[in-house]
């Protein structure tokens, strides 16, 4: 089968680049598996599979140009390229949301936190990134990205502000009761 036809409710995530220390190297490939689940069931999106990306990927990091072929190829029309930096027992995350035929990022996002935090800062990272892919610049979903530390109270918060734009009030006020 060819590539599908891109679709803005899918989204690949890239193998990242890791500067610093070894021990990280494992978050190379890791990290495509542990960002992807933040997309998935975040206000209709969903991710693509990390290991059919990562075959295709050929085991290194890929440049703009070939993570854009990735993610058409997935029928992705967003896809996620970083860094992973380690200083001391400090971890940097720093990600940038593309969109299939823009040159320039929909969103940039950095975390960061003390390395025996690590999920914690991946999550972070999940949730802010999901959160620009589901709602773009909404400034009341950038602050519950921020304001949150809960995955899954942000899932359903995302879910609940889709649902409201669709005119679906019944399953938004579920999804904002679920979400308190």
């Amino acid at each position: 089968a060819g590539p599908i036809a891109p679709t803005l409710s899918v989204v690949a995530v890239m193998p990242f680049t890791v500067r610093g220390g070894s021990q990280l190297n494992y978050l190379q490939e890791g990290i495509v598996n542990l960002l992807g689940t933040s997309f998935d069931g975040v206000a209709g999106l969903r991710s693509v599979s990390a290991h059919a990306l990562l075959a295709s990927a050929g085991g290194t990091v890929p440049d703009l140009a070939h993570a854009q072929q990735l993610a058409r190829h997935f029928g992705a029309g967003r896809y996620v390229v970083g860094d992973i930096i380690e200083a001391g027992r400090t971890i940097r995350l720093s990600a940038s949301l593309f969109e299939q035929d823009h040159e320039q990022p929909a969103a940039v996002v950095n975390v960061e936190g003390p390395d025996t935090a690590l999920f914690e800062v991946v999550d972070r990272l999940g949730a802010r990134l999901a959160t620009e892919a589901a709602l773009g610049g909404d400034p009341r979903a950038r602050l519950a990205a921020v304001t949150t530390g809960s995955l899954p109270a942000l899932r359903a918060y995302l879910a609940g502000e889709h649902a409201y734009r669709s005119g679906q009030y019944t399953a938004a006020a579920s999804a904002f009761q679920e979400a308190t």
